[in-house]
């Protein structure tokens, strides 16, 4: 294991017990996708069609209006500076 230090990174050791050591979940994510884009490919070439299999951030939020007819505007002020010794 590495640790970074400022500048530098230093390896390091740990000991762990067997029992203690379970499999990463991050790769699950990719591989239910590589199964899904092979199934997407599979069926796009059956109807002899183009697939997109990229995949796309999501986009901006829709825009809404905030009525002020039930809120009243709040005015906030910053809380005064106690020095205490």
């Amino acid at each position: 294991m590495n640790k970074q230090v400022g500048n530098r990174i230093i390896p390091k050791r740990i000991n762990v017990r067997i029992e203690h050591i379970k499999h990463s979940k991050c790769r699950d994510d990719f591989l239910a996708r590589v199964k899904k884009n092979h199934e997407l490919r599979k069926q796009a070439k059956e109807k002899n069609e183009k697939v997109f299999l990229k995949r796309t951030p999501p986009g901006p939020r829709p825009a809404h209006y905030v009525s002020s007819r039930n809120n009243k505007p709040e005015t906030i002020a910053p809380i005064p500076f106690e020095f205490l010794v």
